[in-house]
């Protein structure tokens, strides 16, 4: 009986032994995954981004449909693949896509054919500190609406790296880009006016309430993507100094 004991005694520290190391591990499992983005984020230089032309003669032969259309898809949808709660998106009320590789090459065909005076689409690029190489993570969108008026579209900038100030750089250099470049003396856009974080945003970088409504279509489109509920956009502008 004693032996019996002393082998149940013995087994049952085995067991707990096991449990601790089990638990020790799970803990550190958790905590990899749940402080992922902030280890990746490690050293990373948050300041070092840059706006160009996505036909400036440096990055034209670098031009990428494919991830530019992704990263535009991820900034109005969500990325799938991110576990950290983003900024602001259109998830919860637009399905489908938000624009496609052939849209984003035929932007960027109808760029250069145009010129800049009359459309130009801009691109944020981050360089990675640690291989020195950059990449794409938001773009915007310019086009001159009326003689002394452009309007921004197709404003985006990766979930990843929201928070760092590339979506001001991209907004600044799009303003910047409507002046010089098409004549403006105003900047338009339409919002979606559920988005009120988004909204509130554009009014702290000074623009204003135009007036003008327009209904979302319930089928608003492949390059846009299907309304989730009655929706509408809502203009606003800004005048430059």
């Amino acid at each position: 009986r004693q032996a019996r004991l002393a082998d149940a005694s013995s087994t049952l520290q085995s067991v707990a032994s096991i449990d601790e190391r089990a638990e020790v591990m799970y803990n550190e499992t958790y905590w990899m995954k749940s402080n992922y983005q902030a280890i990746q984020r490690l050293g990373a230089d948050v300041s070092a981004h840059r706006v160009v032309d996505v036909l400036s003669t440096e990055f034209r032969e670098r031009i990428d449909s494919s991830t530019i259309s992704q990263i535009v898809n991820w900034a109005y949808r969500g990325n799938p693949l991110l576990s950290k709660r983003v900024w602001t998106n259109e998830q919860h009320l637009m399905s489908g896509q938000r624009t496609t590789e052939v849209e984003v090459e035929a932007l960027v065909n109808r760029c250069q054919r145009l010129g800049p005076e009359q459309e130009t689409l801009l691109v944020a690029l981050r360089q990675r500190p640690l291989s020195g190489e950059w990449s794409f993570v938001g773009t915007i969108h310019v086009q001159r609406s009326g003689a002394n008026e452009a309007e921004l579209g197709m404003f985006s900038v990766d979930p990843e790296v929201q928070g760092e100030g590339i979506g001001a750089s991209l907004l600044k250099a799009a303003e910047e880009v409507a002046q010089q470049r098409a004549g403006a003396l105003r900047t338009s856009m339409w919002v979606i006016s559920a988005r009120d974080e988004l909204l509130s945003w554009y009014r702290r970088k000074g623009y204003r309430d135009a007036g003008a409504r327009q209904r979302v279509p319930d089928e608003a489109g492949q390059f846009f993507g299907q309304p989730m509920l009655p929706l509408e956009f809502i203009q606003l502008h800004k005048t430059l100094d």
